[in-house]
């Protein structure tokens, strides 16, 4: 995520942190420099829910400190977010049973019963499997995590 700065002293050292409010976030910090005119722009970096969570940015340096808020879009089609065996899915239709298939090359292996999406078309559940790419299935629309 780039992050820009302004309005600090010039040529100093910064410090910043990321967090994220959401259940897989993690907390990333660093450094950067300022230029000439107090300005900066960094790349910071972290593991963030995208599905409403919010990631704060917190930079001092100088005797000032500065903070900012983002929150993450919520995917509006049928995506799914594997972290090992544990999936997040979102974007699929209200109140449908899931079902999913784990595949590991040359096999696939499954259908296996998944839960039921929230009202939001939302769920969150452990695999019975832990496949290369994991494909999920309700409602008509399917989606499959990244290889990994």
């Amino acid at each position: 995520m780039a992050v820009t700065v302004s309005g600090f002293p010039a040529n100093i050292t910064l410090s910043y942190s990321t967090t994220g409010d959401g259940a897989t976030s993690t907390v990333w910090s660093g450094s950067t420099t300022t230029n000439g005119s107090g300005d900066t722009t960094f790349d910071t970096e972290g593991v963030y829910d995208d599905d409403g969570s919010t990631i704060s940015v917190t930079v001092t340096g100088g005797g000032s400190s500065a903070g900012a808020a983002i929150t993450m879009p919520i995917p509006t089609d049928p995506y799914v977010q594997k972290t090992g065996t544990d999936l997040k899915v979102t974007g699929f239709p209200a109140n449908v049973a899931l079902t999913y298939t784990c595949s590991q090359p040359p096999n696939t292996v499954g259908p296996y019963a998944g839960p039921t999406t929230n009202a939001s078309g939302a769920a969150t559940f452990t695999a019975a499997c832990n496949g290369q790419t994991i494909t999920v299935s309700g409602g008509g629309v399917s989606a499959e995590s990244s290889p990994g």
